[in-house]
């Protein structure tokens, strides 16, 4: 099966690179090989679970990714 991803992270450029390689499994045409291969081993601590893109700690905790706004949100907020 599959993976799905929502839109905005596969729209997001913190993301569309991640996102990219999960859903195909290779990195995008165009990168260097050496780019591509830091893109792999970078995409290997992020996982995709019910469409929304999760990063894994060194512990194993899954940590929900953020887009832009809501990162802004939280940091002109504050962290509560």
């Amino acid at each position: 099966m599959t993976p799905h991803m929502s839109e905005p992270f596969t729209d997001s450029p913190w993301y569309e690179n991640i996102t990219f390689v999960l859903l195909n499994l290779q990195a995008p045409h165009g990168l260097t090989r050496t780019k591509s291969r830091f893109l792999k081993m970078n995409s290997l601590r992020y996982c995709i679970i019910y469409n929304a893109l999760f990063w894994k700690d060194s512990s194993g905790a899954l940590l929900t990714c953020l887009l832009k706004d809501e990162a802004d949100k939280i940091l002109r907020d504050g962290f509560y």
